[in-house]
């Protein structure tokens, strides 16, 4: 530091910044500015350098739809904690027993449902089931086709056809005729996501 920068930051001992784009303390015309600066990118500093407390999750274990099957089978004819020092040991990494529980469940609604033996476990669908189901996709198709014709497509015309659809075919699913289904503008926006439309 030189002498005329001690002399304008008086005794503060200030230290060039360690994280870019903050000031310099030896650039400020007062003692006090200077002892701001510094004491505001000391703080800084040391939430930039510490580590992230947050803990990163590990990978997700993902079997295929036989493994998953025959993990069930072994858990219901031999109980969870043994498939799970078995097949941790046969897979190479843990298996935990609350996973297991989950594949021997959907093994045994499986086998009730289907009647003969499961040979795979299908995964379940990831998200939120549609809130239209089946319909979702003839109002997707409707929209295309305006879309196609050259046709306005915006949230509000993405509700009245939804409601429309949704009256002509399933009104028990609306629920000013007793079912769950409301349409609102979030709704169309979320559709109109979902399918890659964006405003222009």
């Amino acid at each position: 530091m030189s002498l005329t920068q001690c002399l304008k930051t008086g005794s503060v001992k200030t230290r060039t910044p360690v994280t870019p784009g903050l000031p310099d303390p030896a650039d400020c015309n007062s003692t006090q500015d200077a002892l701001i600066v510094q004491t505001a990118n000391d703080a800084v500093d040391t939430v930039v350098s510490a580590p992230s407390r947050k803990r990163k999750r590990g990978d997700y274990n993902n079997y295929d739809d036989e493994t998953r099957a025959k993990i069930a089978r072994y858990a219901v004819d031999n109980g969870v904690a043994r498939a799970s020092r078995k097949f941790t040991s046969d897979l190479g990494r843990k298996v935990s027993e609350t996973t297991i529980r989950s594949m021997r469940d959907t093994y045994v609604k499986l086998k009730k449902k289907v009647g003969t033996e499961v040979v795979t476990i299908p995964h379940s669908p990831r998200g939120n089931p549609l809130l239209l189901g089946d319909l979702d996709t003839k109002v997707q198709d409707w929209i295309r086709k305006v879309r196609i014709n050259g046709g306005v497509i915006n949230a509000r015309i993405v509700m009245a056809a939804a409601e429309a659809i949704v009256t002509k075919f399933a009104r028990h699913r609306l629920e000013r005729y007793g079912g769950h289904i409301t349409i609102t503008n979030s709704f169309a926006k979320s559709l109109l996501r979902r399918m890659g439309f964006v405003k222009r």
